[in-house]
């Protein structure tokens, strides 16, 4: 530019003022300055960054309640009357170790109120334990209101905080298909849907009496327990309601001091059903230094993305993967991943992973990421490992042309497992009566499996990031 001006100054035609045609081929220069800078500007990559961001509502943890007050009910039908006809039966004994726990589990524990519930709930007025459900005529046969005991009654909270209370309710779970509907949609929408949490605890004991409400026909048999036969024991159930944080805090306690009492209740029959199944969410842990990465054949690892037309950094490097493809055959390497798995205590174990992934590509013209499909990126090997999380990835290269990618993973889960106890304990329709069951147990336990699968599906479990640049 300083040649082409002096070059103009030497040869300006005589007459005319130097100083004028200075000034004149300056402004021109200016113009031509601009003109250029703006070319420069307009060609320059664009500048991005991304963030791995999580989804949906994720539930943050809660502390134990230092002060708490626990809410007893217990079923009054007469079904529960065979329980208490033997004195030194497991269900007396497990009263008597509730009783203990929600007084010593919480440092501040507030004085314990006792219900008795069966169509209707009424509270214990002459004492403050659960002695009196330890006795037989407790179960009062001539008592219309304990005709029946509606789970749903017991489930709805009493007056206060749930959040502030801890609800213990003991029975034996028989129910009917319209009950199991009434019961689930009162743990939905009392509990479950408020992100607390519906833990159960399931216990067989010594019984001598009668069994009430069993099949379609509501029939009634005798029944008796014999000390030698431990599986024949009928089942009862303790339901805990509270936070989640309240309702493991409680099963640790009372399973630790089972042990010192003689029930020894194992680790297989506690579960607790919880809109979350982690304490902290599913993210990446990528290796800050790219010269750590197993270099695989045709894939790099970087901190940045420019391909020329846009410069893609992210906020957050540890969260998200940056990989540059420069083979076509990169298409099969399976790229591995182990990540952090802090899974909540006493939550059904997770079967199979659901994936939902989000393609993005960035787009010259628009100069922003916009959708892309088919996806073409593919998950292997789900594999939960105590606190580690493995999986394998590649990328179908044939779907992609060369540019910038970005892809958001979201997980949840997609089915879990169901522990043995509720097939071996259930007692089905139109089934004649055995000792040792609970009529309709596994419908009841699947369909809160179902529930609590359908809630979770606004957490998600955590969302892996991958930024992508396919250089061929």
């Amino acid at each position: 530019m300083y040649i082409l001006i002096h070059f103009t100054i030497l040869n300006t035609k005589p007459g005319l003022e130097k100083a004028g045609v200075i000034t004149m081929l300056k402004k021109g220069f200016q113009v031509t300055m601009m003109i250029f800078c703006l070319s420069l500007a307009a060609c320059a990559p664009k500048q991005i960054t991304k963030d791995c961001d999580l989804p949906g509502i994720w539930v943050e943890t809660e502390e134990v309640n230092s002060s708490i007050t626990p809410i007893i009910q217990i079923d009054g039908t007469p079904s529960m009357q065979g329980f208490v006809t033997i004195p030194t039966s497991r269900y007396i004994r497990t009263l008597r170790l509730i009783d203990t726990v929600v007084t010593t589990a919480f440092a501040n524990s507030q004085p314990p109120q006792y219900y008795r519930f069966g169509m209707a709930r009424s509270r214990f007025t002459d004492e403050s334990s659960s002695l009196s459900a330890q006795k037989p005529w407790f179960y009062d046969r001539t008592l219309e209101k304990l005709l029946d005991a509606d789970l749903d009654v017991a489930i709805a909270p009493v007056e206060g905080n749930p959040r502030e209370q801890i609800s213990i309710i003991i029975v034996d779970l028989y129910q009917q298909d319209g009950e199991i509907a009434r019961v689930l949609n009162s743990l939905r929408v009392n509990y479950l849907e408020k992100g607390l949490a519906v833990g159960i605890l399931a216990v067989k004991s010594e019984f001598d009496g009668i069994v009430y409400d069993i099949g379609l026909n509501n029939e009634s048999v005798q029944y008796r327990t014999t000390q030698n036969q431990p599986e024949g024991f009928q089942p009862f159930y303790v339901l805990v309601l509270s936070t989640y944080e309240n309702v493991a805090h409680f099963f640790d306690r009372i399973k630790t001091a089972s042990q010192s009492e003689g029930l020894n209740f194992t680790d297989d029959k506690f579960v607790i059903f919880y809109p979350r199944f982690l304490s902290e969410p599913l993210r990446l842990n990528i290796d800050p230094n790219p010269g750590n990465f197993n270099n695989v054949d045709g894939i790099r690892r970087l901190h940045t993305i420019n391909d020329g037309n846009v410069m893609v950094s992210v906020g957050d490097r540890q969260t998200t993967e940056i990989l540059m493809l420069t083979n076509p055959n990169s298409q099969d390497k399976k790229i591995p991943y182990q990540i952090p798995y802090q899974g909540l205590p006493y939550l059904l174990p997770i079967n199979d992973i659901q994936v939902e992934v989000s393609p993005s590509i960035y787009n010259s013209e628009d100069r922003s990421f916009v959708p892309f499909n088919p996806n073409p990126i593919q998950f292997h090997n789900w594999n939960i490992d105590g606190n580690k999380l493995n999986f394998d990835i590649n990328f179908n290269t044939r779907v992609m042309t060369s540019g910038v990618y970005w892809f958001t993973v979201d997980l949840s889960p997609k089915s879990l497992q169901s522990p043995p106890w509720w097939t071996e304990w259930n007692l089905r329709e139109n089934e004649p009566f055995k000792g040792g069951t609970t009529y309709n147990l596994w419908p009841f336990m699947e369909n809160l499996k179902k529930l609590n699968l359908e809630l979770h599906q606004d957490t998600g479990m955590g969302r892996l990031c991958y930024l992508l640049h396919q250089n061929f």
